[in-house]
């Protein structure tokens, strides 16, 4: 008796949404630690594992790869599909990735309510003083988080 082949399918869209996110995610809580800690931002200037955050842990680096690869194959994740849709800065892209964290990640939502004196939601305030590149304009009603509200 012969087996059957088995067919090798490649990943499904969640799986391939799931490394750049929590890549994201990590950096978020890098972000929130260093603003805790009175540090600087870690550097950071987009998902290139070339320019990746040092402080990311390895699972989010081997991430990473599994989305740089991805993306040679036309995928982008939606994260940057939004963004770049929406029109949303880079500050504003950290805004909706914060929102996203701290429903994604307990010890992200613990970590903003701490920062924040036991709020659990992040406020702009938050963003504001945690976030690289803080501009007020985010509220502007002609913004891109206001008018797609």
């Amino acid at each position: 008796m012969t087996a059957a082949p088995v067919l090798e399918r490649g990943p499904t869209p969640a799986e391939r949404e799931q490394p750049p996110l929590a890549f994201e995610v990590e950096r978020v809580r890098a972000l929130l630690q260093a603003y805790r800690d009175g540090e600087p931002a870690p550097p950071f200037t987009g998902s290139d594992p070339e320019t990746n955050d040092p402080h990311a842990v390895e699972s989010s680096l081997q991430g990473l790869t599994l989305a740089t690869t991805a993306s040679a194959e036309g995928f982008e994740p939606a994260v940057d599909r939004l963004a770049r849709l929406l029109g949303l800065t880079s500050f504003e892209r950290q805004v909706v990735l914060l929102a996203a964290a701290v429903e994604l990640d307990g010890e992200v939502a613990a970590l903003a309510a701490a920062l924040q004196g036991g709020e659990p939601r992040p406020t702009f305030g938050l963003a504001l003083a945690a976030l690289p590149g803080a501009h007020w304009d985010a509220l502007a009603p002609a913004s891109p988080l206001r008018r797609w509200r």
